[in-house]
């Protein structure tokens, strides 16, 4: 029974839809950035932290308030590979996003739509975001790009992406420790290191092939062929004393680099089933993979089995994607579920996801400048979420959202060393309220977030409670101006920091582990107007620096973020 159960896949998919990674639709009021106006100031930057990286590379995300995907930056320098759903647009889309804030903040997007026939298309979006110096040594610049095409034919069905992102990190290490935060601004305290950066790079293309032996578009019973490859590297570079900053010194006392690579080539090959109403497929998964570190290779063969389930029925839907490993990496396996009942007015959503997985590849054999280590005898990671959401959509929009997450023999690095023996079992409850309330030119949109959780994860707080409150209303005559002004303010209660390593680019817990930060006040203020599709937006961050201590730290070492002015536009354009 437990065979069959990881048999069956994962992804919510549109009406009709086999490519994994789903369908979404635009319409002629569909906006860059969100299609409310008072979505458009947050879009940019989010909530812009001083780790190395910002929002980016945070554990909490672009809003720092994700709580439930925060683990894979204690294991991997790697940004994680999100799919994106395949935009189809009636007519050519080009949407484009710009904005600029004080201390060299800029962000940039630009992304496209087009369909060719009924049959094919493509999508195309690239972003870049980059800040100067808000504190000596902390400027990053980080780029991504994504192509990917669609071919719908009755016999055969095609999807392609290919996938880049670049990132340069300096880092700085934070704050010297013998320096006072109140004497001067930011960027002029000195910091623990002057001539240190990361630099990471991943590519990935994938295709996705289905052969229908029914000439029909909406039924098919055929074979599936799925192709991969990826590459990703990381170089750290460093200068100084060395030997008087770290425990070991394994090539160089003055320079560092550090480096290694991993590539990977994945092949699939299977069945599928395809109905109005139900989709099924099974796959037999080939993979070979290669891990470079300053010029030594360890290299692998995987096989495993893949299998995915959709089906739906007038508001009801569910869907499962499942993997085992059988060769190479025994002992992984995943199976992820999620059922959704929609409603007119009402929408509930269950997920129950369990995973094994092994640790990443410079997790278990690794050797640069000042580090080095071997880990023969592996455990698998075991990580169980469990959880539902519940939203009405009525004139006053609410979401109760509850999840339950277990980590058990996670590896985390302690003492210059990967482990997973010290964090056996780590366990989190979240709960999330949350609000959307309409009323002529009003509009409050209060949040509660509650996290309870095992006394290891106390860098996370306990109250997170964030609110915004805004007038919008569409002025002169002609009503084509719409106007909106607001404010924004959060409330984060006390929690113990996080500590970063720069030479691998994670986070870790802090080795004294009483290092706190106070509670936490934020408050921001914004205005935008609107002329059909064009949008321009200001807004003033962190207004709370000139009460919260200055001497408030993130991160061991890493400051609060002081105030800035960020200015922003986007367009769009239907031809």
């Amino acid at each position: 029974m437990l065979f069959i159960f990881l048999l069956v896949a994962v992804k919510l998919y549109g009406q009709g839809d086999l490519f994994l990674n789903g369908s979404d639709t635009l319409r002629l009021d569909s906006r860059t950035g969100g299609n409310e106006l008072d979505s458009v100031a947050d879009y940019h930057a989010g909530t812009l932290v001083l780790t190395p990286g910002s929002y980016s590379y945070s554990p909490f995300g672009r809003y720092q308030a994700s709580y439930e995907n925060f683990m894979p930056r204690f294991g991997s320098p790697f940004l994680t590979f999100n799919k994106q759903p395949f935009l189809f647009s009636g007519m050519p889309h080009l949407g484009f996003m710009y904005a600029f804030g004080s201390k060299g903040l800029q962000m940039l997007q630009v992304d496209y739509q087009q369909f060719f026939s009924k049959k094919f298309g493509i999508n195309m979006a690239y972003s870049r975001s980059s800040m100067g110096q808000m504190m000596r040594q902390d400027n990053f610049k980080h780029n991504d790009f994504r192509f990917s095409t669609r071919f719908l034919g009755k016999r055969y069905k095609n999807y392609n992406q290919v996938f880049f992102q670049k990132s340069e990190l300096n880092q700085n290490g934070g704050l010297d420790t013998n320096t006072s935060v109140l004497e001067f601004p930011l960027e002029f305290l000195p910091v623990r290191k002057l001539s240190a950066y990361s630099q990471m790079e991943n590519f990935r293309a994938e295709a996705e092939h289905y052969i229908n032996f029914l000439n029909d578009s909406i039924y098919g019973t055929g074979l599936f062929i799925g192709n991969q490859w990826s590459i990703s590297n990381r170089e750290y570079f460093e200068s100084g004393q060395l030997d008087t900053v770290y425990s070991q010194v394994n090539l160089d006392t003055f320079n560092t680099r550090d480096q290694f690579q991993f590539a990977k080539i994945l092949n699939s090959a299977g069945v599928y089933v395809q109905t109005k109403k139900f989709f099924a497929q099974f796959a037999v998964g080939h993979a070979y993979w290669d891990f470079q570190n300053l010029g030594t290779h360890r290299d692998t063969t995987e096989l495993s089995l893949n299998g995915s389930l959709r089906y739906e029925l007038k508001g009801l839907s569910f869907i499962n994607r499942s993997y085992l490993n059988f060769v190479g990496a025994v002992g992984e396996k995943s199976s992820e579920s999620r059922l959704k009942i929609e409603r007119p007015k009402f929408l509930f959503s269950a997920l129950l996801d369990y995973r094994e997985k092994l640790p990443e590849l410079q997790q278990r054999f690794y050797f640069a400048n000042n580090f080095s280590w071997s880990a023969p005898n592996l455990k698998t990671q075991k990580y169980l979420a469990a959880g539902g959401d519940i939203q009405w959509k009525g004139k006053l929009r609410l979401e109760a959202r509850l999840r339950y997450q277990l980590y058990h023999d996670y590896y985390f690095f302690m003492d210059s060393a990967w482990r997973n023996d010290s964090l056996p079992t780590l366990q989190l409850i979240n709960l999330n309220f949350k609000a959307d309330f309409r009323y002529k030119a009003l509009l409050f949109q209060p949040m509660v977030v509650v996290n309870q959780f095992s006394k290891e994860l106390s860098f996370l707080p306990v109250i997170d409670v964030r609110g915004r409150l805004a007038l919008q209303k569409k002025i002169f005559k002609s009503q084509k101006l719409d106007f909106l002004v607001g404010v924004d303010v959060a409330y984060q209660s006390s929690r113990k920091l996080l500590d970063y390593v720069n030479a691998l680019d994670v986070f870790v817990f802090s080795p004294s582990g009483q290092q706190t930060n106070p509670d936490l006040y934020k408050v921001d203020f914004f205005t935008a107007f609107q002329i059909e599709t064009f949008r321009f937006y200001v807004k003033a961050e962190n207004l709370d620096y000139l009460w919260n201590k200055s001497d408030s730290f993130v991160a061991v070492n890493i400051p609060i973020t002081p105030f800035y002015l960020r200015v922003g536009l986007t367009w769009d354009f239907f031809n």
